[in-house]
């Protein structure tokens, strides 16, 4: 198997060489800083296996908003779905596969998500991250 099938459809990450660490992490936070912990989750499949699964984690984790419209009540989740599907697209396909000991990681807090993943841009010669912070709507 080559290392795009692995890290694509691998049913454990853990036990390809290199790819262990390339698992998507994603952990919920108490509040606005890394103080408390909640909860985690860690993908253990490869990335096609546990995209969909890691997209309802999230959505299970964040508060909803409800709002009531001509006398119904509707619940809106705080942020859009596909917006957190193309952040997190972006940062699983956008790494650099030859940094080895961290991968792609989602960090919930109170008042934002940051979405991150290690890796050096082509022709910048220090650490880059794909980092998105956004507040709720």
């Amino acid at each position: 198997m080559t290392n795009l099938g692995a890290i694509l459809f691998a049913r454990n990450l853990d036990s390809v060489p290199r790819l262990g660490r390339k698992a998507l992490r994603i952990i919920l936070y108490r509040g606005t800083n890394r103080v408390e912990t909640i909860r985690e989750w860690k993908g253990t499949q490869g990335y096609a296996a546990a995209y969909e699964a890691g997209i309802n984690w999230i959505q299970n984790q964040l508060p909803l908003n409800e709002e009531i419209r001509n006398a119904f009540r509707r619940e809106e989740k705080t942020y859009p779905e596909l917006a957190i599907r193309e952040l997190l697209a972006n940062a699983l396909i956008h790494q650099d596969f030859s940094m080895t000991g961290a991968g792609p990681m989602v960090e919930i807090f109170t008042d934002r998500m940051e979405i991150t993943n290690p890796g050096v841009l082509p022709g910048v010669n220090h650490f880059c991250q794909l980092r998105h912070s956004f507040l709720p709507t």
